[in-house]
């Protein structure tokens, strides 16, 4: 029964971490009346719907197995207010990066990651589905034929198995968080010398 109010816990506030950036991005575009950041909204608001539908299954399915009209049940309700506090992680790469790891599961990652000017990966192919939100900073993303970069605001998705290089395509340091589903292993993971 611990486990599930923990990964209920775990789920609601990551939930919360997502409004809490969405309404970020809601104000700062209406704040500043720019008509360009409308479409990041729009696409932030798919991506949130799409988290939250994802977030909200799996909670109902956690609240759902708990309800019976037992004492547990209350407790895992009033215990919603609890606070998640991440793992840090410091991953060395071309330079350190910093990962605050959320993930309830192996089936749900969900991460903020820092990672500082000049930043990359290697070429790799991810066996997990990578979506994500630019909280500041530019993210690249390399594919073999193309080369993309998100901007502060903006959501992008990496479907699994596909092979690319990450990486801090701006200025300044780089702050986005990332869900995986399901969760990073480093087995899902393999690098390559180029594409």
């Amino acid at each position: 029964m611990r486990n599930a109010q923990h990964k209920g816990n775990t789920l609601i506030e990551a939930s919360r971490i997502f409004l809490l950036i969405w309404l970020h991005g809601v104000v700062r575009t209406y704040s500043t009346q720019s008509f360009e950041k409308l479409g990041s909204v729009l696409l932030m608001v798919r991506l949130l719907s799409l988290i939250c539908f994802l977030l909200v299954c799996l909670t109902g399915c956690v609240v759902g197995s708990d309800i019976g009209g037992d004492d547990e049940a209350i407790s895992l309700a009033s215990s919603a207010e609890k606070r998640v506090v991440p793992e840090v992680l410091k991953i060395q790469d071309n330079v350190e990066r910093t990962m605050l790891n959320y993930s309830p599961n192996d089936e749900l990652g969900i991460v903020k990651m820092v990672a500082p000017i000049g930043w990359t990966e290697p070429v790799r192919s991810i066996g997990f589905d990578i979506r994500g939100i630019i909280i500041s900073g530019t993210l690249g993303l390399e594919f073999d034929d193309e080369t993309l970069t998100f901007d502060a605001d903006e959501g992008f998705f990496i479907p699994k198995n596909t092979k690319v290089r990450i990486y801090n395509a701006g200025d300044q340091e780089l702050h986005m968080v990332e869900v995986f589903t399901p969760n990073y292993k480093p087995s899902l993971v393999t690098d390559f010398d180029d594409f």
